[in-house]
């Protein structure tokens, strides 16, 4: 499973994961709202008080959303594939009481975290579905942290997304992972469409082009719902999804139309971006026997 090591978010920007976190950087963060729903009503439906709610933010980068459900209560804790970004929001974590060596972990080589089954009743993840290589090992690896009952929202990008989100190019994500998509990655650049990532500057617009490919190629792995449906299914959740986002001038109207509601609904969630809620199933208790 060691693949599941892929599972990283976006290139960092200026102002993100490559600089350290800051207060100011955290006063402009807003948890995502399908986050702060469900795990309101998990505590609405479990009784449980926001500290007796064990959650994982898988992806966790520099920590804002440890940071931020920790300071409203809950018994929050994250994993990434990559140590750097956890490093750089250490200070800040501490800062706020927050014991970040125990708190945000690095996933091991082989895709596994140090949790006990079961440990979990949310497991949460931002912008992450869609760089993961090893979809049946990393859902596999939620899974077995997901106490039974337990709940695990993700939001990702559609696949069918008209302009991809990292590269910010036209529908790179369709075509696909060959020589073509190399050819109108660099077509995109020659039109103007460069993401600029400041790593990349001093290069040519032909070796960037390059390593756009790579990265989205190698990094990104856009899936129809129905595969994802799959491998959730497999390992023991019932899903449903969620579209959001989309032009706010043509949503709002639509859904306000009963006849139209459904269209906006799969509008966003094929073509803008998509949260899945999952729900870890209890089983089934037995019978004894009688007599």
């Amino acid at each position: 499973m060691d693949a599941a090591r892929e599972a990283e978010a976006t290139v960092p920007q200026p102002g993100t994961k490559r600089d350290e976190l800051t207060p100011e950087a955290m006063a402009a963060y807003r948890v995502p709202n399908p986050f702060v729903r469900e795990l309101a009503e998990l505590a609405k439906c479990s009784g449980r008080a926001p500290g007796e709610i064990r959650v994982l933010d898988w992806g966790c980068g520099r920590g804002r959303t440890v940071a931020a459900l920790g300071a409203a209560g809950y018994d929050v804790y994250g994993v990434d594939v990559d140590p750097g970004p956890i490093a750089r929001g250490r200070a800040l974590l501490t800062d706020w009481g927050i014991d970040a060596d125990r708190r945000t972990l690095v996933i091991g080589a082989d895709g596994a975290t140090p949790f006990c089954d079961g440990f979990f009743h949310a497991v949460l993840s931002d912008q992450v579905i869609e760089h993961v290589r090893d979809l049946e090992g990393v859902i596999g690896e939620m899974a077995r942290l997901t106490a039974p009952g337990g709940i695990g929202v993700h939001i990702f990008p559609s696949h069918r997304r008209l302009v991809e989100p990292h590269l910010h190019m036209p529908f790179v994500h369709w075509l696909p992972k060959n020589g073509l998509r190399r050819r109108w990655i660099e077509l995109c650049l020659r039109a103007g469409w460069d993401p600029a990532w400041p790593e990349l500057a001093a290069l040519d617009r032909t070796a960037r082009a390059g390593r756009y490919g790579d990265y989205t190629i190698g990094k990104t792995f856009y899936r129809k719902p129905g595969e994802l449906r799959r491998v959730f299914a497999a390992t023991g959740f019932d899903v449903r999804f969620e579209g959001m986002g989309g032009p706010g001038i043509l949503m709002r109207p639509m859904k306000r139309v009963p006849g139209l509601r459904n269209l906006a609904r799969a509008w966003q969630c094929h073509l803008h971006a998509t949260s899945i809620r999952a729900r870890k199933r209890t089983p089934a208790v037995s019978s004894p026997p009688s007599g």
